[in-house]
């Protein structure tokens, strides 16, 4: 005898119980489940999602969108992949979606970034459509909260010179009326 379904999917493990009945209804009748692995051929690769366009470039990080393929199976899933553009082994980074912050990057160096689609069926063959971009400069660090130096003192005015007896003299004078104000005086 045979049974056929279509309501299984793929890698999907049913359970099927066949159960034999005896015209008396023995209450010794074995239970046995048999065990079967489906697997269904309607399933396609998804086909490759759009070329990647690459947004938001930051000194150490891309901003990274990309379309659903328009062809092939659905995909369940994407991954992206890049690489520093001198290096030829690639990074995967699986289970994205668009768009996606790509973190951590080194600071003013190209890269190359492609997007997989997978599913059931499996992932996407490595094609030619992938964006290269090159990471910002990353700023140079100036210190903000260094107060400027202070103005200079102007020179004092109303500067008077009078003796006191035969060996001293009295010296006055004024704050300067303008420039920075002056911690202290030297006489000369």
């Amino acid at each position: 005898m045979k049974y056929k379904t279509r309501a299984l999917t793929l890698k999907t493990l049913s359970l099927f119980v066949l159960v034999a009945i005896f015209a008396a209804f023995s209450p010794f009748s074995s239970h046995t489940p048999a065990y079967a692995q489906t697997q269904d051929t309607d399933v396609q690769l998804p086909g490759a999602p759009s070329a990647p366009t690459v947004s938001a470039i930051d000194h150490d990080s891309l901003r990274i969108a990309w379309s659903a393929p328009t062809g092939g199976g659905t995909p369940s899933g994407y991954d992206l992949r890049y690489k520093v553009s001198a290096n030829a082994d690639w990074i995967t980074v699986e289970n994205v979606t668009s768009p996606y912050a790509l973190n951590g990057l080194t600071s003013n160096t190209e890269y190359h970034v492609q997007v997989l689609a997978r599913n059931n069926a499996g992932t996407t063959k490595s094609d030619r459509k992938k964006a290269t971009t090159q990471t910002a400069q990353a700023p140079t660090t100036t210190p903000t909260n260094t107060p400027a130096p202070p103005a200079l003192p102007g020179i004092p005015t109303a500067v008077s010179v009078s003796a006191v007896d035969h060996d001293s003299l009295q010296v006055t004078w004024s704050a300067p009326t303008s420039g920075g104000t002056p911690s202290g005086y030297d006489l000369r």
